[in-house]
């Protein structure tokens, strides 16, 4: 009678691992719809450049050919912009504006035209800078005594190439500024927030040729910069 125990309760231990490793190996089945998951190329690292009101992120593009767009979604995903994809490009920028000053999180996505998308990259901590940071700030004046050699030093960063890459935000105000005032605006939020070590370090260089404190401009795209040099000469 034990032996007869024994066996029965061997064979029920069995069907039971049977059983648990066949469902085990089908079960994803039932969530998939026996379709296969893709994956599209996701986002790397994420240069963010704050600005007033507005922010802008870039990041190197995905050498997956099938993404159409990418997808970046803010306040808790119920606002989002997108940038869509229509040719071969080695850097993406976006720039979303009308925001608040406040600090964001981002999670970026890309698409292909199936619909298929990446994992998600996060991006925590994004400050946008508005009046009241302005409010904290203390103007200095320009030197003008400088303006000539800064104007060189200017040209000689656009002729070598440094300033190129950086996109064009703010400088209507900037420049509005500095014809009124003659003063500079240059954000130091703006060079802490570079991750790009070499746009920090111009960025740092330009605001130490200027003599100037933190004040709010962001990066400053090339034909802006050549507008602004005018104003200089």
């Amino acid at each position: 009678m034990k032996k007869l125990i024994y066996i029965l309760c061997c064979c029920f231990m069995l069907i039971a691992v049977y059983s648990c490793k066949k469902n085990h190996q089908t079960d994803f089945r039932n969530f998939l719809g026996d379709h296969e998951v893709v994956y599209t190329g996701s986002v790397g690292k994420v240069t963010i450049q704050p600005g007033n009101l507005e922010i802008g992120l870039k990041w190197a593009a995905s050498s997956d050919p099938s993404i159409t767009k990418y997808v970046i979604y803010y306040n808790n995903k119920a606002d989002s912009s997108v940038v869509n994809i229509s040719g071969k490009t080695d850097t993406i920028r976006a720039v979303i504006k009308n925001l608040a000053e406040y600090t964001y999180s981002f999670t970026i996505y890309s698409y292909d035209a199936k619909g298929n998308r990446s994992i998600p990259t996060e991006i925590n901590n994004a400050k946008v800078y508005g009046p009241l940071y302005i409010g904290t700030l203390q103007n200095r004046s320009y030197n003008a005594t400088r303006r000539k050699s800064f104007a060189r030093e200017l040209e000689t960063l656009i002729g070598e190439g440094y300033l190129l890459s950086l996109s064009e935000q703010d400088m209507e105000p900037v420049l509005g500024a500095l014809s009124a005032t003659g003063r500079l605006w240059i954000s130091e939020a703006t060079i802490d927030g570079l991750i790009d070590q070499e746009e920090k370090a111009v960025f740092t260089y330009l605001r130490r040729m200027a003599g100037l404190l933190q004040l709010i401009a962001t990066e400053q795209g090339k034909k802006d910069l050549q507008k602004f040099m005018k104003t200089l000469k």
